[in-house]
């Protein structure tokens, strides 16, 4: 809650499966309820939704795809998603190297870019999706495998390119110049895609 008041201004409303965690944001001060994601149905109900180290956590790819539509119906304007950034992890293994934070949390579901392009592609018409920005945010500290005795001797193991500490995603709604809005306050790391509805001619 924190860091999207920093980030995108606002009071915002935080929800969560947990009682325990609702109440620990009203003794911190931030307003939450109880809420369940994957049943959320509510719509256009905040300029901007954010979801932050969640979608990792919360069931199979089935359930991935489920809550971003619901994140994409609850937002007016834009949805701002960060996570673990998992793209690299099979290169990084391939060099001997794994970025333990990506194995650190209870993990059902590695959402990479990939599925969110082609998850976007298909809800685009459905959802008024007016554009789509990947980012890799942060340098992900690595460390040699264990099994790895080419590598188990390095001191100070480098990050190849394209090994981010997370993915920021942001999707834009309806109109194009909301989703350009959102970019300018939310821009972050290196830009990895970026799709924008095409502008129809009238």
């Amino acid at each position: 809650m924190a860091f999207a008041r920093k980030l995108i201004g606002g009071e915002g409303l935080g929800i969560d499966i947990s009682e325990q965690a609702v109440a620990e944001c009203w003794e911190a001060g931030y307003p939450a309820q109880l809420g369940d994601l994957l049943s959320y149905t509510e719509r256009n109900v905040a300029a901007a939704v954010t979801a932050m180290d969640l979608l990792p956590e919360i069931g199979d790819r089935a359930d991935f795809e489920h809550a971003v539509s619901r994140l994409i119906l609850a937002a007016r304007n834009y949805v701002l998603i960060q996570q673990n950034y998992f793209d690299a992890d099979t290169t990084l293994a391939l060099q001997g190297l794994h970025a333990p934070a990506h194995f650190g949390k209870r993990i059902r579901f590695k959402p990479t870019a990939a599925d969110y392009i082609t998850l976007l592609a298909r809800l685009a018409p459905s959802h008024s999706i007016s554009g789509l920005a990947l980012f890799g945010v942060g340098e992900a500290r690595l460390a040699p495998l264990p099994l790895d005795a080419a590598t188990a001797g390095a001191a100070e193991p480098s990050a190849p390119a394209g090994a981010y500490r997370n993915l920021r995603v942001v999707i834009g709604r309806k109109e194009v110049a909301r989703f350009r809005a959102a970019l300018r306050r939310t821009r972050a790391g290196e830009l990895l895609f970026l799709w924008e509805r095409p502008v129809e001619a009238g």
